[in-house]
C-alpha cells in the first residue's frame, strides 16, 4: 500500500489493485475504474513518484500511469442493433440506424424464428463490454448482463414486438438503448379473410346439414307414414282374412271338430273352411248329414299370400262339392291358372265326411293323420298331387277311408312338421305323428293345443317362420262321447 501526493491510497491485493480516493470529509471512496483497462493482469508491485506518477509491475512489463494525462471514457455512447436474421440465413436487417431512430419491419409468419446481433460504440476494452436485452411483447424482464452479443427467439406468435439492447463498458457506464420494432403477421389461415372463408364455409356446412337433416326427417316421416299405412292395410287384410274363416264350429250329432290357424305374419298364406249340411238322422250314418272340409297353404306370406287365399276361397265358393272331390281340385286348378299368378300356388286338401266314410283328395298337402282308437295306432294317408296353379291337366285322386267310433283325423299345413329348432334340426313328419299320437284320444281342442305347445317347445320360443294350421275331427263313440 502506498499514498500519493493527493492523499489517495493505492492498495495491491495480489489479484487486484484498487485506489481509495480521499474525500473532503476525510473518508475514502473505492475507485476500480482507474485501473479497469489492466484488470486482466493485476500488478504484483507498485511505486509512486512524488509528482503522482504511478509505476505498476505486471508480469514482465511495467505500466506507467500519469493522472495528469488520464483519458476519460465518454459519458454517453449508443448501443446498436447490427443484424437481424430470420431462420438460418435470411438477413432482414444489416448495418446500423442513426441514433434515436428505430427500424419498423413487418414479417411473415414463416419468419418467426429470429436472431438479433448487437454491439456498442464504446472502444475501451470492448471485449469486456457487457450487454443485456429484452423483447417487449414476449419477455417480462431484461436478461442478465453478459458478454453475449446475440439473442435468439424461436416460434414467436403473431403480434407486435420491440427488441431492446443496452451495453455497459468496463467503467460501468451504460449506453443508450438500441431498438428494433417489428410485427409478425398471422399465418394465412388466421387472417381476417381466412376467417371470412371459415364463416362462409361454416354457414354452408350448417345450411347443408340442416337441409340433410330436414330431408332425413322428411324421409323418416314418410317412411313412418308408409309403415303406418302398410300396417293399417295389413291389419285390414288380417281382419278380412280372419273374417273369411268360419266363426263357429257346427254342432254335429256324430262328430267333433276344431280348427286353428297361427300365421307367421299379419297376413298368412294358410286358411281353412268347412260346411255342414245336416241330414235327418241322429247318429253316425249317412242320414246325419255331410261335412265338407278344406285346408290350404299358399306360397309365401303377406299380401301376395293373402291374395292367393282370397282367390282360392272365391273359386271354391263358386264350385259345387257334389260328386268326386278330385273333380273339384281339377276345376280349381284350371281357375287358378287363368288368374296368371305366375309363381304363386295353393296347396290344398279337401275332405268330405258322410256317415262313417271320409273322402280325401289333396294337392300338395302333408299326409292326413288318422288315429285308430281300437288299435291305438296312427295311420298316415298320403295325399299326392301338385298345388293349385300348377300344370293344367294333372289328374288328382280321391281316397276313401272308413272311420270307426273314437277315431280321430288330423289335417295340418307343413308349417308344423317343417319347424326348425335353434340347432337347425327339422321337426319332421315322424315327430309330428308321434306328438299327435300322444293326445289322439282326447277332444280336438286339446289335440290342437298340444301340438301348438309342442311347436313352442321345439323352437324354444324362436320366431315363427311359416304359418301353422290344424284341423282335428273326432268321430264320437257309441255313447256320444
Amino acid at each position: 500500500m502506498a499514498e500519493d501526493h493527493q492523499g489517495n491510497l493505492w492498495i495491491n491485493f495480489g489479484k487486484e489493485t484498487a485506489v481509495l480516493r480521499r474525500q473532503a470529509a476525510g473518508s475514502y471512496r473505492v475507485d476500480r475504474a482507474t485501473l479497469a483497462r489492466i484488470a486482466d493482469t493485476p500488478p504484483y508491485d507498485l511505486h509512486l513518484d512524488p509528482d503522482g506518477v504511478v509505476w505498476l509491475a505486471m508480469g514482465e512489463t511495467i505500466t506507467r500511469y500519469d493522472p495528469a494525462r488520464a483519458v476519460q471514457s465518454p459519458a454517453v455512447y449508443p448501443a446498436i442493433v447490427r443484424r437481424v436474421i430470420a431462420g438460418e440465413d435470411s438477413v432482414l436487417f444489416g448495418g446500423a440506424l442513426p441514433a434515436g431512430t428505430e427500424r419498423q419491419a413487418v414479417l411473415r409468419y414463416a419468419q418467426n424464428t429470429l436472431r438479433f446481433q448487437y454491439a456498442a460504440t464504446s472502444f475501451v476494452n470492448p471485449a469486456k463490454t457487457r450487454y443485456r436485452s429484452m423483447l417487449e411483447g414476449f419477455d417480462e424482464h431484461w436478461s442478465a448482463w453478459s458478454e453475449e452479443t446475440k439473442r435468439d427467439y424461436t416460434n414467436l406468435p403473431p403480434g407486435r414486438y420491440r427488441f431492446r439492447a443496452q451495453a455497459k463498458n468496463i467503467y460501468g457506464q451504460k449506453s443508450t438503448e438500441a431498438a428494433y420494432t417489428f410485427t409478425i403477421l398471422p399465418p394465412w389461415y388466421r387472417t381476417w379473410w381466412a376467417y371470412g372463408i371459415y364463416t362462409v364455409l361454416a354457414a354452408l356446412i350448417l345450411f347443408t346439414a340442416d337441409r340433410v337433416q330436414r330431408r332425413r326427417l322428411l324421409e323418416r316421416a314418410r317412411e313412418r307414414v308408409e309403415r303406418e299405412r302398410q300396417a293399417h292395410e295389413l291389419e285390414q287384410a288380417r281382419r278380412l282374412q280372419l273374417a273369411m274363416l268360419p266363426q263357429t264350429v257346427p254342432a254335429m250329432p256324430g262328430a267333433e271338430l276344431a280348427a286353428s290357424m297361427l300365421p307367421a305374419t299379419e297376413v298368412g298364406g294358410d286358411f281353412y273352411d268347412f260346411e255342414y249340411q245336416p241330414g235327418g238322422g241322429d247318429g253316425m250314418d249317412a242320414r246325419d248329414g255331410t261335412l265338407n272340409i278344406v285346408i290350404g297353404d299358399g306360397t309365401g306370406h303377406g299380401a301376395e299370400a293373402g291374395v292367393v287365399v282370397a282367390a282360392t276361397k272365391g273359386i271354391l265358393s263358386a264350385l259345387p262339392f257334389d260328386g268326386d272331390l278330385s273333380r273339384v281340385l281339377e276345376r280349381s286348378n284350371r281357375a287358378m291358372r287363368r288368374l296368371h299368378f305366375r309363381k304363386l300356388y295353393m296347396a290344398l286338401a279337401i275332405a268330405r265326411l258322410n256317415g262313417h266314410v271320409l273322402e280325401l283328395s289333396g294337392a300338395g298337402m302333408p299326409p292326413a293323420l288318422i288315429h285308430r282308437a281300437a288299435a291305438g295306432t296312427v295311420e298316415r294317408v298320403v295325399l299326392n298331387g301338385l298345388p293349385l296353379g300348377g300344370p293344367e291337366g294333372f289328374s288328382y285322386r280321391t281316397m276313401r277311408v272308413v272311420l270307426a267310433p273314437g277315431d280321430t283325423v288330423l289335417l295340418m299345413s307343413d308349417g308344423f312338421p317343417e319347424l326348425f329348432d335353434p340347432r337347425g334340426e327339422m321337426l319332421g313328419y315322424e315327430r309330428a305323428t308321434a306328438i299327435f299320437g300322444e293326445v289322439a284320444g282326447k277332444p280336438p281342442e286339446e289335440i290342437i293345443g298340444h301340438c301348438l305347445r309342442a311347436a313352442v317347445q321345439w323352437t324354444e320360443g324362436a320366431p315363427q317362420h311359416d304359418d301353422m294350421t290344424f284341423l282335428a275331427l273326432r268321430v264320437r263313440d257309441t255313447a256320444g262321447k
